[in-house]
């Protein structure tokens, strides 16, 4: 009939919320995309001597639980350590067979690269710790009774982080 009015219509048009949804899609991909690809990375700063006391620690823990004596933390092993570490950034080189370790003649080393950032100190050691318990050779020389000095070292650079542990 002429002169009625129709109700008015409600929500938004079909085609609208299609388009506001494809919009919203582009544009957290495109967020995604400049987040892990255009920006810098945020340059995260290690205490370094916590990472290596904390290694120390959780080594000296792990000991204890299968009855064995603590190990005394040696300065001259954990310079060793850091060089190690510090090397293994630099060389790309994560193998027992580097010149560093050609030239030692102090005892065994255990050590962990990983290329990817964690989150504090203690989760750095404790995923060094935990990746050297997980291997049968570095496990033994951890639970090694013959053992009585250590010193731990830690290095990174931007995503790169390397622990290294030296015994004697």
């Amino acid at each position: 009939m002429q002169g009625e009015i129709a109700p008015p219509k409600r929500g938004f048009p079909r085609k609208a919320i299609i388009v506001v949804l494809l919009l919203a899609a582009l544009a957290s991909g495109l967020a995604y995309a400049y987040a892990t690809h255009i920006m810098p990375t945020v340059n995260i700063r290690y205490d370094n001597g916590i990472v290596e006391m904390e290694i120390f620690s959780q080594i000296n823990g792990i000991r204890l639980q299968h009855g064995l004596a603590p190990l005394r933390w040696s300065s001259e092993l954990a310079s060793y350590a850091r060089y190690h570490a510090q090397e293994m950034l630099e060389t790309d080189d994560a193998w027992h067979d580097t010149p560093y370790l050609n030239m030692r003649n102090w005892g065994e080393i255990a050590f962990y690269s990983a290329g990817r950032r964690v989150a504090t100190e203690s989760a750095i050691a404790a995923d060094a710790v935990q990746g050297w318990m997980d291997s049968p050779a570095h496990r033994a020389i951890i639970l090694r009774d013959a053992i009585t000095d250590a010193g731990a070292g830690f290095a990174y650079a931007g995503t790169e982080l390397a622990c290294s542990f030296e015994v004697r």
